[in-house]
């Protein structure tokens, strides 16, 4: 394993992480809310009894599971500067305001979303990423493949089922109100590992991940598509397409500060009446217990989501 030559893994991890860590792009992730416009009424409203979370805040969370999980596989050196950078990278295109906002732009310009603003923010030398990226020997084109799916060796990391990226999101999610974790994060990851290296689970790994997978399907089903904080996020919609016209890159790599006195936002929105409330297309996760956990692939087979839209 990598972590058998540490001390060269970590000086050149961390000599990377501080790299992009420092760059503008990452910087502008400090002040973009994990949550979105639910963060902003949480803030103003109810700030006695939720917990706030940044973008950055997130990043380096995955940071610290993406590490759990490349310490306990089989991986190359390189490729775990591939999955660092990657990690580090993934979320720099979000919007001011997260998926929130970007619902509303993606309604004003179709052609632009986080991903295309991604591969403009990876390529542009005044954001800072392609000169560390460069430093490390690391393409770039295949560190934006990793944060968007489309590499074959290291994408699983990050796309599939049940990955660090959505259990941190969750684990942020529940945490942000409060409330008591039912899975148990690094044992997921651990779990990860194994399947990974082809090793068996225990029973409780298995329930572990099928907690995880359900309360994934709660929080799409009930908190982000139905509910007062979903119908908050509706007006909030309804608000910037009234006050926006045109949007372009420079509206992506706003902060949420910006965006927010640019279009007048109050946290009273959350008591406005909507005008058009979205229709509700139920997505259907389900379990096949059918299917046992062998390998990453098998994650496919029984953790599965259909239809709907978050």
């Amino acid at each position: 394993m990598a972590s058998l030559d540490q001390p060269w893994v970590e000086n050149a991890e961390r000599a990377l992480i501080q790299g992009l860590v420092k760059s503008e792009a990452f910087r502008r992730l400090q002040e973009i809310s994990f949550l979105g416009a639910i963060d902003y009424y949480n803030i103003h409203k109810s700030k006695e009894n939720t917990w706030y979370f940044s973008r950055s805040d997130h990043t380096f969370g995955v940071l610290f599971l993406v590490k759990r999980l490349i310490d306990n596989i089989e991986i190359s050196k390189k490729d775990r500067l591939y999955a660092v950078a990657a990690c580090l990278c993934h979320d720099l295109g979000h919007s001011p305001f997260s998926h929130s906002t970007e619902r509303a732009f993606k309604k004003i310009n179709p052609d632009i979303n986080h991903k295309v603003v991604l591969e403009f923010i990876m390529s542009a030398p005044e954001m800072g990423v392609s000169a560390v990226l460069s430093e490390f020997g690391l393409s770039v084109d295949r560190v934006l493949g990793i944060s968007v799916g489309t590499d074959n060796e290291l994408s699983w990391i990050f796309h599939n089922p049940i990955n660090v990226d959505t259990l941190d999101g969750m684990l942020r999610f529940i945490a942000s109100f409060r409330l008591q974790l039912p899975f148990d994060v690094l044992r997921a990851v651990d779990s990860l590992a194994s399947l990974r290296n082809g090793d068996d689970l225990t029973p409780h790994d298995v329930d572990n991940l099928d907690v995880f997978w359900n309360v994934k399907a709660s929080f799409y089903e009930h908190f982000l598509k139905r509910g007062a904080y979903a119908k908050f996020e509706d007006a909030y919609i309804e608000l910037v397409l009234a006050k926006k016209k045109s949007v372009d890159y420079r509206d992506y790599l706003k902060i949420d500060r910006e965006l927010a006195e640019e279009i007048g936002l109050e946290p009273e929105l959350y008591f406005k009446h909507i005008e058009h409330e979205r229709e509700y297309v139920p997505s259907k996760f389900y379990i096949d217990r059918s299917i046992s956990l062998r390998s990453i692939s098998d994650l496919y087979l029984r953790y599965v989501r259909k239809g709907g839209k978050a």
